[in-house]
């Protein structure tokens, strides 16, 4: 399955890390913090609606009653975690954080946000559309990390 997970977001016939692919080198050169949103929720919408097919059922049926489901679902989060730590760490570098945030907040919003839960939960039980689920975390990424500046 784990390859299965590395392949299917690619949409080829052979694996590469995630953070290779175009989609995610667009992320890392965004010339903006509103650029970097806008290409991280598509790229989270990307993955999200690849890999959904394989997690969705693992997702909704729990991975309690099946140690290896519930081994590869470790896996997943344990990347995701790896992956929204290098996202934000590379957010942080260019564009900086809000006034008082850790990177290690950002981290946790970041990947709360592209959860393989959250993702099953808003386009299964809650009838989102993927164009929803973009829209919304670029919008919650917004909020969290760029900097408002209010009228003098």
């Amino acid at each position: 399955m784990k390859t299965y997970e590395t392949v299917v977001p690619a949409g080829e016939e052979h694996a590469s890390p995630r953070r290779e692919r175009p989609e995610f080198a667009a992320v890392r050169e965004a010339p903006s913090a509103e650029a970097w949103v806008e290409r991280y929720a598509a790229w989270a919408r990307l993955v999200s609606e690849r890999v959904y097919p394989l997690l969705g059922p693992l997702v909704r049926a729990g991975s309690a009653r099946d140690a290896s489901a519930a081994e590869f679902l470790t896996t997943i989060e344990d990347e995701q975690r790896l992956d929204s730590t290098r996202a934000m760490t590379a957010f942080r570098d260019a564009f900086g954080l809000p006034a008082g945030a850790t990177l290690e907040r950002a981290i946790e919003i970041c990947r709360t946000l592209n959860s393989p839960a959250l993702y099953a939960r808003l386009i299964s039980q809650c009838a989102w559309t993927p164009q929803d689920y973009q829209e919304w975390i670029a919008g919650e990424l917004r909020a969290a990390f760029l900097q408002v500046n209010p009228a003098a």
